[in-house]
């Protein structure tokens, strides 16, 4: 009762084919429904010729298709009730060569901005790149620019492009090339991935800078509660003082010590948690 639901054996006896490229609606495959001609009344053996499908939109990298067989005959004593479906071959198009070959594709961050380079040969009748990038792992990808090929002869070119990520949020930036085709094939690289660490200590000063009167304050921003450890070297790399302290979130003011052990001259003062080294100069009259 699957297609009609009609209880009245006055079908044809047969067989239909569906497909699926959502796993939820089933598509008959229409030039394959029974006939008169290639279905048999009785007990016996139906050949199909090869049989072409055309899908709606072209499958995606990954995705699947499924096959449905189902018996379009109503009366269980038919002899087509027992059927068997065997030598199924599925042949995907070859995708057209894309006039373009990326030889290298890498990606470096320097204050915050982002530098994608990139290496092709081969280039003909190519028409640009889209330069697509993605937030903190999404695979979100959203194009932020274009780039026209400038390939001559040969079809050799190297191209480049800088982001600047100063102002926008998140740590991880993936990016990846569209390679767009004269005729609007495309294809697309391989992700390339920078990542921008944010200092948790920022905003570093010392108050006063000269040092005049043998104390200071080091001031600074701390983005939450930490242990932390200052130290002072000279320009020879010479631990001249260290001390501990705590950094408390927000807006933080220590007293420097022992500042009156410095002789005149430019010194170094670091300020590091963890991993973490800040670094400013300062000079002691």
């Amino acid at each position: 009762h699957y297609f009609s639901g009609n209880t009245i054996d006055d079908r044809l006896p047969g067989y239909q084919l569906f497909y699926s490229i959502n796993n939820g609606t089933w598509v008959n495959v229409a030039n394959l429904n029974p006939t008169i001609t290639n279905v048999p009344n009785t007990v016996g053996v139906t050949n199909m010729g090869c049989a072409t499908i055309a899908l709606p939109s072209p499958l995606a990298t990954g995705a699947g298709i499924r096959f449905r067989w189902v018996d379009d005959n109503s009366n269980l004593s038919s002899p087509d009730q027992v059927f068997g479906l065997d030598n199924i071959n599925i042949s995907l198009s070859a995708c057209a060569t894309l006039p373009v070959r990326l030889t290298q594709f890498n990606a470096s961050l320097n204050q915050s901005v982002a530098s994608l380079n990139w290496l092709t040969e081969a280039e003909s009748d190519f028409s640009h790149f889209e330069i697509e990038r993605s937030v903190d792992g999404s695979n979100d990808f959203r194009r932020i620019a274009d780039i026209n090929s400038t390939a001559q002869g040969g079809g050799r070119a190297q191209y480049q492009f800088t982001d600047n990520l100063k102002n926008i949020m998140g740590s991880s930036f993936a990016y990846r090339l569209k390679m767009v085709d004269n005729d609007q094939s495309f294809t697309y690289s391989n992700t390339v991935v920078v990542l921008k660490t944010v200092n948790s200590l920022q905003k570093l000063a010392i108050a006063p800078n000269p040092v005049t009167s043998k104390t200071a304050t080091l001031q600074f921003e701390s983005s939450n509660t930490s242990d932390i450890q200052i130290r002072i070297i000279d320009f020879t790399g010479k631990t001249m003082m260290q001390q501990q302290s705590r950094a408390n979130t927000g807006m933080n003011s220590i007293g420097l010590q022992h500042l009156d052990k410095l002789q005149a001259g430019q010194y170094i003062i670091q300020l590091i948690k963890e991993k973490e080294i800040n670094t400013l100069k300062f000079t002691v009259n």
